[in-house]
């Protein structure tokens, strides 16, 4: 049976590495400072990654701690439910009142006579 390795020392493993000791150091000890030299010593690459790293974490932590103007958005008073229905129902009138005023009426109005007598 295989054992799964994981290959010590890519780029990626340095810097999941590095994120971790970003971590501890916040609140470390000597013991973890001691352990964190000898993590840099180990490999070149590990202090460039961690100082990278360690910027953008500062940079983060700068931009999180700014002030930042509360923005109020603007509300629009609401409208009850039957403030609704009652415009919706000014609305249909008024329509309705523009249709009977403005549809033209029957054409010519005629009346049909027959003779006394006939159906």
């Amino acid at each position: 049976m295989m054992a799964d390795t994981v290959p010590r020392n890519t780029p990626e493993t340095l810097r999941d590495e590095a994120l971790r000791w970003i971590i501890r150091l916040r609140e470390g000890g000597t013991a973890d400072w001691r352990a964190f030299e000898q993590w840099m010593a180990d490999d070149p690459r590990a202090a460039d990654i961690y100082w990278d790293l360690a910027a953008d974490d500062a940079d983060v932590a700068d931009a999180l701690s700014q002030d930042r103007p509360i923005v109020r958005i603007a509300t629009q008073p609401t409208r009850t439910a039957k403030a609704k229905w009652l415009g919706g129902g000014v609305l249909a009138l008024a329509a309705s009142v523009l249709l009977l005023l403005f549809l033209p009426g029957p054409a010519d109005t005629y009346s049909i006579e027959t003779a006394p007598g006939q159906a």
